[in-house]
C-alpha cells in the first residue's frame, strides 16, 4: 500500500513538474516574439521603412522560441527521468 501512495505522490509531482514548464514554455515564446517584433519595430522606425523589418523578425521569431523551448523542456525531462529512475529506499525496522 506505501508504494501505491508513493506513486501517487511522485505522479502529482511530475503533472505539477509538467504544467509549470508549460508556463515557462509560453513566457518564453511570447518573450522571444516581443522582443523580436520590438527589435524589428526599431529597425523600421530608424531606417524609415514600412514594415518590413517587424514582419522579418516576426518569422525568425518562430523558430528560435522552438529552439528555445526544446531546450529547456529536454532539460527538464531528462533531469524529471533521473529523479523516476531514483531507487526507492524503504527503513527496515
Amino acid at each position: 500500500m506505501k508504494s501505491l501512495e508513493k506513486n501517487t505522490d511522485r505522479d502529482e509531482r511530475i503533472k505539477k513538474i509538467i504544467r509549470k514548464q508549460y508556463l515557462v514554455a509560453i513566457l518564453v515564446s511570447l518573450a522571444t516574439t516581443s522582443i523580436a517584433v520590438g527589435a524589428g519595430y526599431l529597425i523600421d522606425q530608424w531606417q524609415g521603412t514600412q514594415p518590413i523589418y517587424m514582419l522579418v523578425c516576426l518569422v525568425i521569431s518562430g523558430p528560435l522560441a522552438v529552439w528555445f523551448n526544446y531546450g529547456m523542456i529536454k532539460r527538464k525531462l531528462i533531469a524529471l527521468n533521473k529523479e523516476i529512475e531514483k531507487p526507492i529506499v524503504e527503513i527496515k525496522p
